[in-house]
C-alpha cells in the first residue's frame, strides 16, 4: 500500500500556551502584540535574533500583532523538507504576524559580523529557505528569513533568493518594509 508522502493539515494558532520565563532579566516588558495576553519579553528560552525580532514587532506600526510558533508538535506550523541526505524532517518557522492585514511567516537566524561573516550555525538554512519560499508563494503569502547585520545593528530579510551575502541586493532591511 502506497504511503503519502505528506499530510496536510488546517493550521490554527493554539489557544492557549504555556511560556516559561527568565526570572532574573532586569526587564519583563508586557509584549502588547503578541497574540497571548501577558506574554512577556523575557519568555525564555529566546535565540538573540528572536529577541530582537519580537522587539521589533513591538515597534512596527505596521505589525497588528504576532505569534511565536514551537518546535515540534502537532498544534504548530510545519513543513516538511529533505535535509542533506534526503530524509524528510519538518522545519517550524519561527514567527506568524500579521501585518496589514496580510500573514507573514518568518523565520530567524544569526545575523552577519562586522565583516559579513555569516554567524548562522544551522547548515539546513539554504533549503529551509527554498521550502518556505515555496509554501509561501503556494498559499500566496509574504514572509522570508531575517538576519541581523552587525555593521548597521538592523534586521535584514531575504523574501526572494537567498544568499550567505549580507551585501547581496536580495538582504533588505527590514523597517524599509515592515514600519
Amino acid at each position: 500500500m502506497d504511503m503519502p508522502s505528506r499530510s496536510y493539515y488546517e493550521f490554527h494558532i493554539p489557544q492557549s500556551c504555556l511560556f516559561t520565563y527568565n526570572g532574573d532579566a532586569k526587564t519583563q516588558l508586557l509584549m502588547k502584540k503578541n497574540v497571548y495576553q501577558n506574554y512577556l519579553s523575557s519568555a525564555a528560552p529566546r535565540s538573540t535574533p528572536e529577541i530582537k525580532f519580537e522587539r521589533f514587532c513591538e515597534r512596527a506600526n505596521s505589525v497588528e500583532w504576532w505569534y511565536k510558533n514551537g518546535d515540534k508538535g502537532n498544534e504548530h506550523l510545519s513543513i516538511v523538507y529533505q535535509d542533506n541526505s534526503g530524509k524528510q524532517k519538518l522545519f517550524y518557522p519561527d514567527y506568524i504576524v500579521g501585518v496589514n492585514g496580510e500573514l507573514w511567516i518568518i523565520e530567524t537566524k544569526g545575523g552577519f559580523d562586522r565583516s559579513g561573516n555569516s554567524q548562522d550555525i544551522d547548515l539546513y538554512t539554504p533549503k529551509k529557505f527554498k521550502v518556505l519560499k515555496d509554501y509561501l508563494d503556494a498559499h500566496k503569502l509574504k514572509g522570508g528569513i531575517v538576519r541581523n547585520d552587525a555593521v548597521t545593528d538592523e534586521l535584514c530579510i531575504c523574501t526572494d533568493t537567498y544568499s550567505e551575502d549580507i551585501n547581496d541586493d536580495n538582504w533588505v532591511v527590514l523597517s524599509s518594509i515592515l514600519e
